[in-house]
Parts: C-alpha cells; structure tokens; sequence
C-alpha cells in the first residue's frame, strides 16, 4: 500500500512545531513562515472566488451560458 505524500505540513506538524518555538526561540521563525503561508493561501483563495464571481456576472450581462 503506498502512503500519499502531502506537500503541506500536517496540523500535528505545525503544533510541534509551535511547542518547539515556545522552548527554543530559534524555532520561531519556522512558525512566522507558517502564518505568512497560511494568510497567503487565504488571500489566494478569497481572491480567485471573488475573479469568478466578477466573471460569472459578467457571462450572464452578455448572455453567455
């Protein structure tokens, strides 16, 4: 049986990682990345939704099905 590979971390990851942090402040910038990744993929996310919500009512004013 093959295991899938994500390319994202897990949430058990990311909580390990934020305990390390609170230990060692080395560890702190590893979890700013994960915050800047996360607000990233939200903006994207948001962004394409509103894109297709401009372009679905623009098909519909020119009568496009």
């Amino acid at each position: 049986m093959s295991e899938r590979k994500s390319r994202y971390f897990s949430k058990t990851e990311i909580l390990l990682w934020i305990l390390a942090s609170a230990e060692d402040i080395r560890y702190l910038s590893v979890v700013v990345c994960f915050v800047a990744f996360l607000f990233n993929d939200l903006y994207g996310f948001v962004s394409w939704q509103r894109m297709k919500k401009r372009q679905t009512a623009a098909d519909l004013r020119l009568g496009k099905p």
